[in-house]
């Protein structure tokens, strides 16, 4: 009585022949592959598009199954026939009936040849009874190899473009080395007397040789990172020495500005290893943006002091400031900021980026804070491991 009662619960008021069609109509119309094998992986049920995607084998192994039902591997066997090589026939055949008998609901993409890529998820009932459900994603498939293509030719491009940089800066650099030593040599009088008028001649070409030096030397530089390529030189350093010894380079500069150099480095007077040349290009370069975004008769100041997990370097100038938006923009390659209240900036925007790798080198950041109209802090932490 309680199973006739539950039966009525379950079908209402049709019978089960009636709810027998629905199923099967549920099956047929949704709208990807469906099949239902029992416990014996004999095939109980399915829908057209099963039958679709196992193409000329399902139709072969029905005829020669007659009146006895589809067996799931003979229908694998048929399936690979055409798409399996012989001598991985047997290995392929042994994983697909290795994951039929698993049928723990995990999904498993599958390509069937002329007809595309599905997703293919499989249950096991309580009775033991295998349903398999399958969602064609071949567009799917498609966008993603797309994307990887894209992206691998994107990659090639840029590795094509990083050892480009770097062989155009080494045969740059050759020359233009010698046309730096030249105009020294001229200048000095070694290669005979010149007037006034010749050394502010010299003085400009050396100039201009310099600067196009420091663009070379970043592009080398911005290609050995994108490159993978860049390395530490690692040795023993004093900090407050390095940093004084920048702001040393740096005063000719500020002073040419109108801007003062002021120094707090007394909170971390301690021997570093890491490379110095390096941690010594950044700070310049900082230095160098700190000045020349400042205004006249300002300051710049530079601190240094350690926490329990940092040391922390800090450059401060009160200028013309950065725009929020535009702050992570600073340190991308090529990243140059258009100040509207300065003339265009000299440089190809590649500083900071290169700063920001060569500090990332010694498992340290770079961080920037800044207002418009008020000023810019840059702050440079690395690990208190570094000390010595």
């Amino acid at each position: 009585m309680k199973d006739r009662l539950k039966s009525t619960e379950l079908f209402g008021t049709h019978g089960a022949s009636h709810i027998a069609k629905i199923l099967n109509e549920s099956i047929q119309e949704f709208p990807g592959p469906v099949a239902i094998y029992d416990e014996n992986d004999n095939l109980i049920t399915y829908n057209r598009l099963y039958e679709w995607v196992h193409g000329q084998a399902f139709e072969t192994v029905l005829a020669e199954s007659g009146d006895r039902p589809i067996c799931y591997a003979d229908l694998v066997r048929e399936s690979a026939k055409d798409v399996v090589s012989p001598e991985m026939l047997e290995e392929h055949i042994t994983d697909r009936l290795r994951a039929q008998k698993n049928a723990n609901g995990e999904a498993i993409d599958r390509f069937y040849p002329n007809c595309g890529w599905f997703r293919i998820v499989k249950v096991r009932t309580p009775s033991g009874a295998i349903a398999g459900f399958a969602t064609d994603i071949t567009e799917l498939k498609e966008k993603t190899l797309a994307l990887e293509r894209a992206r691998a030719d994107a990659e090639a491009a840029n590795a094509a473009k990083s050892a480009f940089l770097a062989n155009m800066s080494h045969e740059l650099r050759t020359p233009l080395n010698a046309i730096i030593g030249l105009s020294d040599a001229l200048g000095t009088g070694v290669l005979g007397d010149c007037n006034e008028k010749d050394r502010q001649y010299l003085t400009d070409i050396r100039g201009a040789g310099h600067h196009l030096l420091s663009l070379i030397n970043d592009l080398l530089d911005i290609s050995k990172v994108e490159a993978g390529a860049m390395g530490l030189e690692c040795q023993t350093f004093h900090l407050p020495t390095l940093l004084q010894e920048c702001v040393h380079m740096m005063e000719p500069i500020a002073d040419k500005a109108s801007v003062t150099l002021i120094t707090e480095l007394s909170g971390a007077s301690v021997e570093l290893y890491g490379d110095p040349r390096k941690i010594k290009q950044v700070i310049l370069n900082i230095l160098s943006n700190a000045v020349k975004f400042s205004y006249e008769c300002s300051d710049v100041k530079m601190r240094a002091s350690i926490t329990q997990k940092q040391i922390v370097i800090e450059i401060e100038d009160h200028g013309i400031g950065i725009e929020e938006e535009n702050i992570e923009h600073a340190f991308k390659p090529f990243g140059r900021l258009n100040h509207s209240l300065s003339a265009p900036a000299k440089g190809a925007g590649l500083g900071l980026s290169i700063a920001k790798s060569m500090i990332a080198l010694h498992h340290g950041t770079i961080t920037l804070a800044s207002h418009i109209g008020e000023g810019t802090t840059v702050t440079i932490t690395l690990p208190t491991t570094m000390i010595v």
